[in-house]
């Protein structure tokens, strides 16, 4: 809701030019899905601090997914019931960690 409301341009009409910019994503995030994928688009171009694949070696099968982990500046603590999940998902999803289940 927050980058909607940086859009705003128009204080008079504030509801207006959020719905304005929401429409304004929404179209532009459904049309992106028909061009071709060698057009860079703001949903399809690679981050600035992107290494590539290379520093995704060394890593554990089940942490090379790519998307975040949570919202970014929450800050929480897991119960030992959450560490207890946590660990069984690593155990059970893992494939090297597969051989020393069995």
């Amino acid at each position: 809701m927050f980058d909607l409301k940086k859009m705003v341009h128009n204080m008079a009409h504030v509801e207006g030019s959020i719905c304005e910019a929401y429409i304004i994503r929404e179209v532009s995030t459904f049309i992106s899905y028909y061009f071709e994928p060698k057009i860079s688009l703001k949903l399809t171009r690679v981050p600035h601090n992107d290494e590539g694949d290379d520093c995704m070696e060394g890593r554990l099968s089940i942490f090379i997914q790519g998307c975040p982990f949570g919202p970014i500046g929450k800050v929480g603590y897991y119960t030992d019931a959450d560490q207890r999940a946590v660990h069984l998902y690593v155990l059970l999803n893992c494939t090297e960690v597969g051989l020393y289940v069995q």
